[in-house]
Order: C-alpha cells, then sequence, then structure tokens
C-alpha cells in the first residue's frame, strides 16, 4: 500500500476541514467533522505542558472514503477503495508553543531546527506508537508532516494505524515521545466504545 501517497492527499483535506463550518447531513464529511470535533464525543483530547498546547483528534478511516468513493468511476472502484481503508485509523495531532508552530519555536539554531525539520519528515514512526489497555504495543503504520513554512499557528501531523491490533481492546493510549521540540512525552487515551460510536459513511 502507498500509505504516503494516500496520506498527502488526505492531509490536505483534514487542514481545510478543521477550518471549516460543519453541517448535520448524516453520513456527510460535514456530519462526521462535526461529531469528532466535539469534545464530549471523546474524540478529540488537548494536552497543555507549560506553554505547550497538544490537541489529537481521531480520523475515522470513514472521513476519507467519503471523498475518494465519490470519485469512483465504478462500483468496483468504490469496493477496492472501501477494502484500501477498511483497517486504518487516524489520528491529527497539533502542536503549538505560546501559538505557534512549535517547530519555530524550538530553537534559534539552524542545525537544530533543521534535524527537527528531518524527524518531523521522516523519522517519527521511531516515537509514536499506541498502547492498547491489555499492554500491546501497535507501532504507526505512516506519518505526513506538511509543511508550512510558518504560515501554521501549529505543527500537524497525519498518522496512520493499522486498528486490527487493538480493535478488541477497551482504551487505546496514543504515545509521542519527546523527540526535539521540547513537548515532552505526550500521552492521549482514547476509550474504544467512543471510537466505535463514531458516525459511518452513507452507502
Amino acid at each position: 500500500m502507498k500509505t504516503k501517497r494516500h496520506l498527502g492527499m488526505i492531509c490536505v483535506t483534514l487542514i481545510t476541514l478543521s477550518v471549516i463550518s460543519c453541517g448535520t447531513n448524516p453520513g456527510s464529511i460535514d456530519e462526521i467533522n462535526s461529531y469528532i470535533n466535539d469534545p464530549d464525543n471523546g474524540l478529540t483530547h488537548k494536552v497543555s505542558q507549560g506553554t505547550t498546547e497538544a490537541r489529537l483528534t481521531y480520523r475515522p478511516s470513514d472521513f476519507f472514503l467519503i471523498q475518494e468513493t465519490k470519485e469512483a468511476s465504478s462500483r468496483e472502484e468504490s469496493d477496492r477503495i472501501k477494502q484500501k481503508y477498511r483497517d486504518l485509523d487516524y489520528f491529527l495531532l497539533d502542536l503549538s508553543v505560546n501559538d505557534q508552530s512549535a517547530l519555530y519555536t524550538s530553537g534559534s539554531s539552524y542545525s537544530r531546527f533543521s534535524t527537527n525539520l528531518n524527524t518531523l519528515s521522516y523519522k517519527l514512526n521511531d516515537f509514536a506508537y499506541i498502547i492498547t489497555s491489555g499492554g500491546e504495543t501497535i507501532k504507526v503504520l505512516d506519518s505526513i508532516f506538511p509543511r508550512t513554512y510558518g504560515m501554521s499557528p501549529s505543527v500537524q501531523i497525519l498518522f496512520a494505524f493499522k486498528n486490527t491490533g487493538y480493535a478488541k481492546s477497551d482504551w487505546i493510549e496514543f504515545h509521542l515521545d519527546e523527540f526535539g521540540l521540547n513537548t515532552g512525552n505526550l500521552r492521549f487515551r482514547f476509550d474504544m466504545e467512543d471510537i466505535n460510536e463514531t458516525p459511518k459513511m452513507s452507502s
């Protein structure tokens, strides 16, 4: 699976949808986006550590299925797209320091900036993982960091996981260990009941 290419396409959609108002059409992108961004539904968690603020939002694969199946030219292609996403879950992380991108506040030297940029672009798989309620560790399948060149108030990173390793867990905890942005070790816990109750796309 060419996960990096797919992540690149859907990350643009995620960033766009994070700033628009949402409707309530059942089974639509707007309806799912509205649901997962409502803090009462347990799919968005925030952590504050000093001047650092981190927000992690669960993104179901159906969120992307809606967009891609609209462009499918046949039922067979639509079924292929559904199969591609069936066992995937996504998490969108926003990192800011003093309301600025954590990348641009992590150090004054070019060497430090270059190292952090390289880690964000290519090495986050070494620092991000999920721990299940049963104690299993689920490695991240892939991640993508879109460059915004300081124009965004936060660093945004999209992570993809195979959900088959934690489907029967009571909860999962997303971990991102410190790697150079001075955020500390970040932890976000999600109840699987909340994840499983996320609206599904309409057929």
